[in-house]
């Protein structure tokens, strides 16, 4: 009797699965969603449900190239908006770029900036900070002691309570170097791979300050930041910003692999 009814029952079925929504109406209505997310602002949504229509309807053809279409016209527009934005940060860039000297050396990968009033060439006689920032946006801090050695390792930042420390540079490193001449001392220390810890950031945001820096080592030295170098430092804050911005939308633009 069961073997009887099997027939029917697959007949049923047949039945049902015919009046429910063909391929090509599920289809239609995952892409009507995708309209909608687009209405409500949700671009990522609106193109997950266009990758998802071909994948779970790849013989829906009228909406699979529909969805196709429509997710190109997303894209070229993602694209026009982040090149834009890229327009304006090279603008901003080759403003800042005019105040620095870019250089490479001969076994150098990356390039760096320095900020033309920072440059060590002009300023062998003194004790002062130097910011350089690479190609990728990296930032790299050159604290410079002259005429006292106390092999200082590392940095402070100060006005009254604000504060922001460096961390230590080990005296045996390559990013240390010292040397002393008829009795006056130079000191060089390189701050790299974030071991100035946030100091050019902070000497930015408080460019307004009457900042000092004090060099730790076997004793201390303090100097006050001339309102020159801070600003210096500001721009060179923000020119690594603005590099950084442009990389990722340099990044972000060729990802979006238009078809």
């Amino acid at each position: 009797m069961a073997f009887r009814r099997l027939p029917i029952l697959l007949m049923v079925l047949y039945m049902a699965a015919s009046c429910g929504p063909s391929r090509e109406e599920r289809a239609a209505f995952m892409l009507k969603q995708a309209r909608n997310s687009l209405m409500l602002q949700d671009t990522a949504s609106a193109l997950l449900m266009l990758d998802s229509i071909p994948r779970l309807h790849p013989r829906a053809l009228y909406s699979v190239g529909a969805a196709m279409n429509l997710k190109r016209e997303i894209l070229w527009e993602i694209q026009k908006r982040k090149q834009v934005s890229l327009d304006s940060v090279e603008a901003e860039i080759r403003n800042l770029q005019a105040n620095f000297v870019f250089s490479r050396g001969e076994f150098e990968r990356s390039g760096r900036y320095t900020h033309s009033r920072l440059l060590p060439e002009r300023n062998l006689s003194r004790s002062y900070l130097k910011p350089e920032v690479t190609e990728k946006g990296d930032l790299v801090l050159v604290s410079q002691l002259v005429g006292s050695r106390i092999n200082h390792t590392r940095i402070r930042v100060y006005d009254g309570d604000l504060e922001c420390r460096s961390d230590s540079v080990p005296a045996g490193s390559a990013d240390y170097y010292g040397s002393s001449f008829l009795g006056r001392g130079w000191e060089r220390v390189t701050f790299r791979n974030g071991r100035e810890n946030g100091v050019i950031e902070f000497i930015a945001s408080n460019g307004g300050n009457n900042l000092k820096t004090a060099f730790l080592g076997k004793g201390s030295v303090v100097i006050f930041l001339e309102e020159g170098d801070r600003k210096a430092i500001g721009d060179t804050y923000a020119l690594a910003l603005l590099i950084r911005q442009r990389n990722q939308l340099h990044q972000e633009i060729g990802s979006l692999q238009i078809r």
